[in-house]
Parts: structure tokens; C-alpha cells; sequence
């Protein structure tokens, strides 16, 4: 199931902090049924599902708009899961599928229309928070927790095939679209590296456009100093 970006929550007056960034620049496949479209501006007065308030709802938003259909196109809201049956009933012309739904759909022979990968600005990032609360009982929870995952990113580096097939096993996706999902090159070490910043002032651009939040979102703050 998609989930709502985590800097949306504190766009909106939720009291906690970022400790760092999982992963930058998580990919959407945008599928169309079998014989649909080949072009984004052929979905002009179509219906494009995506989950509402997902990352990939802001990579359908910025798609459409690029390409000048925005107005004249229909969003509807649909879940990840149900984005196959209504590919395969022609329910929808488009549908746009998160990691892990994404690669498995293009599998089993859904075009894919465009990716995010193939426009970077318009990206997910998966963020690493911590409530106010937390933070304030263990202070030294935001180090230990960014020491801890650069020990494990330097495992999954020296031993990629290992962590794909754990990561497969316990996801119960198949090891190619795992993969597909999270390339090792998408993680980072810094828990505040440049891309990943740069992504939250476009997230919060998005918010801003779309009347989501009235006032930019006020990233350096949200910050912890020190890491």
C-alpha cells in the first residue's frame, strides 16, 4: 500500500524530526493495458488511477502537467493491488505502480507507458523520522540508528546477490523485481545528502502547488544538527 511522503506529515504541524534518507529516487511505472496508448499526451481526456497522496500521485501530477493534459485528463484514486485488475479490464488507460507493484506488473506483460527514473525531479524518496518525544528520551537514538545502517549498507555493498535474496524471501517478491525496486546505488550514507534535500524542496513545492499545505515546508529545520 502507498503511503503518504513522510515530509507530509510535518508539512502539517507533526512534531518530529528527520534522521536521514533511506532511499533516493524511487522509481513509478506508469502501465497501460494491453493495446493502450504509446504516448503521454494520448492520455488526454483518459482516466489515470494512482494511489492519492503517494509519491506517485506527484509523479502523475507533474507528468500530466509537463506534458500539457493536466486539466483535461481524470485522476482516480486506486490502491496499488487493484492496479493489475483494472489494467486487465481496460478499467483504466494508465495506472501508476510504486516499487515492488511496478517491475512485477511490466512482468507479466503490461507496457510501460514512461518511469520515473526517466525524470528524477519527479522521483520518490523513502525518509527516516523520529518523533520530538523519541528523541528527547534517547538522545543519542539519531547517531546510533545512521551508525547502524551505514554498518548494514556496508554489508549489502560487499554482498549485493545476498541481500536481493534475503530481500526477496522476506518480501515474497520475485528476487528481479526486488532488484528492480531497490538498486544498491539508491542508497545512501549521509544522512542528509544534497539529492535527497533537493527532492523534499520539490516535495514541498508540490504541497504548496496543490494547496496541501499553505507555507513551504521548512526542511533545514527539520534537520538534526550534528549528523
Amino acid at each position: 500500500m502507498a503511503i503518504p511522503h513522510p515530509s507530509w506529515p510535518v508539512a502539517r504541524g507533526l512534531k518530529n524530526k528527520l534522521i536521514g534518507f533511506d532511499q533516493i529516487g524511487m522509481d513509478v511505472w506508469l502501465l497501460t493495458p494491453q493495446n493502450g496508448v504509446t504516448d503521454i499526451r494520448q492520455l488526454e481526456g483518459k482516466t489515470v488511477a494512482v494511489a492519492l497522496g503517494s509519491y506517485m500521485h506527484r509523479y502523475v501530477i507533474g507528468r500530466l502537467k509537463e506534458a500539457g493534459i493536466l486539466k483535461s485528463t481524470k485522476i482516480v484514486y486506486m490502491l496499488p493491488r487493484d492496479g493489475g485488475p483494472a489494467l486487465e479490464k481496460n478499467a483504466v488507460a494508465a495506472f501508476a505502480a510504486p516499487i515492488g507493484m511496478g517491475p512485477l506488473l511490466a512482468e507479466r506483460g503490461f507496457p510501460v507507458l514512461d518511469r520515473a527514473s526517466h525524470h528524477p525531479h519527479l522521483a520518490g524518496s523513502s525518509l527516516i523520522t523520529a518523533s520530538d518525544e523519541a528523541l528527547k528520551r534517547a538522545p543519542g537514538l539519531a547517531a546510533a540508528l545512521l551508525r547502524a545502517r551505514q554498518a548494514a549498507l556496508n554489508d549489502i555493498r560487499n554482498d549485493p546477490d545476498a541481500y536481493y535474496a534475503f530481500h526477496a524471501k522476506a518480501s515474497g517478491f520475485p528476487e528481479s523485481v526486488v532488484r528492480a525496486s531497490h538498486p544498491v546505488s539508491q542508497f545512501v550514507y549521509e544522512a542528509y545528502p544534497p539529492q535527497g534535500l533537493q527532492q523534499l524542496h520539490h516535495v514541498s513545492q508540490f504541497l504548496l502547488d496543490e494547496r496541501l499545505i499553505r507555507e513551504p515546508l521548512a526542511v533545514e529545520q527539520w534537520q538534526i544538527t550534528g549528523l
